[in-house]
């Protein structure tokens, strides 16, 4: 156990200096799921330590491919929702909580205790990472409390960005919040704006309370 509670530790003090920087997704991501996977192994010793371990064996590897679905529908819906990268990162902390519920569940009948725990719990921990900030950025997308409202911003720069889908055009600019944005739109709107250019952008409040882009579009002169 004192393992567990070192390495969450070492986890939360990494996250806390690398979360807030898109660039460190690379040690972001892989920290976060050594916490997760620590936080409900060190979860599963305590509850083992005061009950009866069941004695059927459990392989639940595939359940990762739940949670591969929704985030293909939702992965453009955080271009365009406003602060959409700190929207997603309160969310997979959230789905912590998911993965524990549903792995202390799972306790109660199936033995995690096996040469298989490794596998059973970093795949519970990749489906909820996954699912629980695709739902939530849908559901900030799809539900408002607000009216629309229309804000004019200057874009600071534009770019082309290549991968293996082919080429993707981008805008980028300031919110309100000091943030840098980044943007996909099509070839053709890109190709009739310039950089510096003022666009009017049509904003819905989501539920959650994160703005998300309907529109982009020319700002009339």
């Amino acid at each position: 156990m004192i393992k567990n509670i070192i390495l969450i530790a070492i986890s939360l003090t990494v996250l806390y200096f690398s979360i807030e920087d898109h660039g460190y997704m690379f040690i972001s991501v892989p920290t976060f799921m050594m916490l997760s996977y620590y936080f409900c192994d060190l979860s599963l010793k305590i509850i083992y330590k005061y009950t009866i371990t069941p004695k059927k064996d459990i392989n639940i590897q595939s359940i990762l491919f739940i949670g591969l679905v929704p985030i293909i529908f939702s992965f453009r819906d955080y271009d365009f929702t406003i602060e959409g990268y700190f929207l997603f990162w309160k969310l997979t902390f959230i789905s912590i909580l998911f993965s524990l519920i549903t792995i202390l569940t799972l306790s109660q009948f199936y033995n995690f205790k096996n040469d298989k725990k490794l596998e059973n719990i970093i795949a519970i921990n990749i489906c909820f990472s996954l699912l629980i900030p695709a739902i939530g950025v849908m559901i900030n997308k799809n539900i408002s409390y607000e009216k629309e409202r229309k804000q004019l911003i200057e874009i600071y720069s534009k770019d082309i960005r290549n991968d293996r889908y082919g080429e993707s055009y981008y805008i980028n600019f300031k919110t309100n919040y000091n943030t840098d944005e980044s943007v996909d739109i099509s070839k053709d709107f890109y190709n009739s704006i310039t950089q510096n250019q003022i666009v009017l952008i049509t904003l819905s409040k989501g539920i959650l309370g994160y703005d998300y882009i309907k529109k982009i579009e020319k700002a009339r002169e």
